[in-house]
């Protein structure tokens, strides 16, 4: 009965790893809310995520010993019509997919 019991948890503690997330919040929703969504009172909240996700992926390349992109290299209007076209032409894919493809954007911008 414990080694059944040990066999379970194991299991059981194996697939919530394989299952974590590595995105929370508005970044996984679909491009196609995001486009809905875009009222005053929800287009601030995305633009709250996206700009706090693009400091992560910057902290994450300085927490790995390479360059942060240079987020000024392109306008915040900018940076948000980017989000809203791709996510226009890209409905099913995420606002975390459409945050990554920004940072293509920036560093070739």
């Amino acid at each position: 009965m414990l080694r059944t019991s040990v066999i379970v948890l194991a299991v059981t503690l194996w697939s919530c790893k394989a299952n974590a997330t590595d995105t929370i919040g508005l970044g996984t929703l679909p491009c196609s809310r995001y486009s809905q969504k875009l009222e005053p009172e929800y287009g601030a909240q995305y633009l709250e995520w996206i700009m706090g996700w693009l400091s992560g992926f910057n902290a994450a390349r300085l927490a790995t010993g390479r360059s942060p992109i240079n987020l000024d290299k392109m306008k915040l209007d900018a940076m948000l019509e980017f989000v809203q076209r791709y996510c226009g032409t890209h409905p099913n894919e995420t606002v975390a997919r459409a945050s990554l493809e920004l940072v293509g954007q920036i560093a070739n911008h």
